[in-house]
């Protein structure tokens, strides 16, 4: 989604939202208007009668009671942002200046009926005092101000660890399946086509996952704000929807991006033995930790995927796997936890060759090499096996 198309659809809504809303205010201030004129008649002492309250006053009390009871607020519908109104300079969101009278009920009417007629009569007046003063209101009053609450851009921290417990394989490989999802959500609303995922339903499995990092505060606000997309009153959901999908889907993305960084991060200070490990692929001096992935594992997985991918003659293919790693290897600007991590993701990378047809695989592997491409650096080698990559990888998603 370009951001013209944030904007327009953002235009739109506003101006349907609008629309809708004033219409409500107006007909409210109509049904207000009829109410104080049913109820006219029984003002300003015309509802006692002989030291008692007119029945048939005591009647219009309470059915304009019930009227007020349904209507002290300003009219909404559920989900609806707040909004406010402007009526001659004072701007508000509810009728806070009105005097209510007590809400009668039918059962309140022997009561009512056996009254001198005083409390009937001043409660009339003051029901029919706020009935005016809210016809008035409503047909005069202008909405004011933003309706379409639109989520702000959020970005991940670059500067952050990995909470204890978490991995990064794990993490990221959860990441990968929800940035799947939400890009094959996204292509569904594109076409105007709906699935058995919707937006909020994409944002709170999301959010679940976002929770384990301690970052899911920014789909808390797509979660609620989704549920405008479900209402019958919204002029276009679908547009709608992608709006709130982009806005989440964008934020999950930079969060994968980060996770080599935050790792890295959480993994400085730790103890490490230096060794050197033989595989398919050469030799590689490095630190290792007792992570449940060791580089000596990586080295072999990556020997064994790229034998098997020659094996079954996509031998090019395996060639610029083996050139990457050789690649990582001979970098002597790489820190050596870097440079482990770095083989992780080629053993991502390796995987969705071999694999090319599970999307969590592939999803996988984006990240790894958009990992890889922002590590490449001045590094002339790496960036020229990676851009090797970018070309391959092209050729299976």
């Amino acid at each position: 989604m370009t951001p013209e198309e944030v904007q327009r659809i953002i235009t739109a809504e506003e101006a349907h939202m609008r629309r809708r809303l004033e219409q409500m205010v107006r007909e409210l201030g109509r049904d207000a208007e009829h109410s104080a004129q049913r109820l006219r008649p029984w003002v300003n002492r015309a509802a006692t009668r002989r030291g008692k309250a007119v029945p048939e006053a005591v009647s219009a009390l309470l059915e304009s009671s019930a009227w007020l009871r349904r209507n002290a607020w300003l009219p909404s519908l559920k989900g609806w942002p707040s909004y406010k109104l402007d009526f001659r300079g004072d701007v508000f969101e509810i009728f806070l200046d009105m005097d209510f009278s007590p809400h009668f009920t039918e059962k309140d009417r022997w009561r009512l009926e056996n009254d001198d007629g005083r409390f009937v009569q001043r409660n009339i007046d003051i029901d029919y005092e706020q009935m005016v003063g809210i016809a008035e209101i409503c047909q005069e009053a202008r909405v004011v101000g933003n309706l379409l609450e639109v989520p702000e851009e959020a970005h991940p921290s670059r500067y952050g660890k990995l909470p204890d417990g978490v991995l990064a394989r794990f993490i990221s490989e959860d990441l990968a399946e929800r940035i799947e999802a939400g890009r094959r959500l996204a292509e569904q609303l594109a076409r105007g086509a709906s699935g058995e995922e919707t937006v909020r339903s994409w944002a709170e499995q999301t959010r679940v996952v976002l929770r384990r990092l301690g970052r899911d505060a920014p789909l808390d606000g797509i979660v609620w704000r989704s549920e405008l997309c479900e209402h019958p009153d919204i002029a276009d959901p679908v547009a709608l929807g992608r709006l709130y999908l982009y806005f989440g889907l964008k934020y999950v993305e930079e969060v994968a991006m980060r996770i080599p960084e935050w790792d890295e991060a959480s993994r400085r200070g730790q103890q490490a033995e230096s060794i050197t490990v033989y595989g398919p692929v050469g030799a590689i001096r490095s630190n290792v930790t007792n992570s449940s992935l060791t580089v000596a594992e990586t080295i072999t997985h990556i020997g064994a995927t790229a034998d098997a991918l020659a094996n079954a003659g996509q031998r090019d293919i395996a060639a610029a796997v083996r050139d990457l790693t050789q690649a990582i290897r001979q970098d002597s600007g790489l820190e050596e936890s870097r440079r482990a991590d770095l083989l992780d993701h080629v053993a991502d990378i390796a995987d969705a060759a071999a694999q090319p047809d599970r999307p969590r695989v592939l999803s996988r592997a984006r990240l790894a090499i958009a990992a890889l491409t922002s590590a490449a650096g001045a590094s002339t080698q790496l960036a020229q096996a990676v851009t090797t990559w970018h070309d391959i990888f092209n050729q299976f998603t």
